[in-house]
């Protein structure tokens, strides 16, 4: 009896000991890593509380400075203002206003033109199903305007009539055009105050016959409204 007794208490004891054991193994896995994957939820965070946030007003100012080459000659500059209205959950409003600047050799062009079309973000209600993004203008669209509807042009250039005798000459007008533009494109809002837009379009101006070609990417600040 008392060494059925013995066997019992080393069993007992034994079973306390691995208890202990397991006990120190999970508070060890608990602790092993404490705090490390904090950025990683901070930046996942901010960016579902961009992307699952509503606005569904946008108040823009972008610039977009472009050199294409060293060995060439031409720079561009814009300053883009434009407002967006949502018109439903797929749709948008858009008013834009551009100040274009092109310098090349001796002669500088600036154009003031305004701009006024819709947007159609063809992913939002798919995604605003499935809970990946709230009722905003992030994502990708395709966009049909009148580009340059109205439009203030300068011209500055150097005219050198005879050799040592340099005169400038600057021209300035105000003119309209009726360029139809399609476009392909994606916004997005960085953080709460800052976004990109980058696209590609193809228009064509009616009164000249000329069709046209280029790529957009803008990046700047953002003051975003809900209705």
């Amino acid at each position: 009896m008392k060494k059925s007794l013995l066997i019992l208490n080393i069993f007992l004891a034994t079973l306390g000991g691995m208890s202990v054991f397991s006990q120190d193994d999970s508070l060890h896995i608990e602790t092993e890593y404490p705090g490390e994957d904090e950025r990683y939820y901070q930046q996942k965070y901010m960016y579902l509380d961009v992307n699952l946030s509503d606005d569904h007003k946008l108040l823009k100012l972008g610039i977009q400075p472009f050199k294409p080459n060293e060995n060439y000659e031409m720079t561009v500059f814009m300053i883009h203002g434009g407002f967006e209205q949502k018109l439903g959950s797929s749709f948008s409003l858009v008013n834009e206003l551009n100040a274009i600047m092109l310098w090349s050799g001796g002669e500088v062009f600036h154009q003031l033109g305004y701009s006024f079309g819709g947007r159609y973000y063809f992913k939002k209600k798919r995604e605003m199903a499935r809970g990946r993004s709230g009722d905003n203008c992030n994502g990708l669209y395709f966009h049909l305007k009148m580009s340059d509807l109205l439009g203030f042009y300068t011209l500055k250039g150097v005219d050198v009539s005879e050799p040592g005798d340099p005169s400038r000459e600057l021209y300035r007008s105000l003119d309209y055009a009726f360029k139809p533009e399609l476009g392909f494109g994606i916004q997005q809002k960085i953080r709460q105050h800052l976004y990109f837009d980058a696209n590609v379009y193809f228009n064509l101006d009616l009164i000249e016959q000329k069709p046209g070609f280029g790529i957009t990417f803008l990046f700047g600040g953002v003051l975003d409204f809900t209705r």
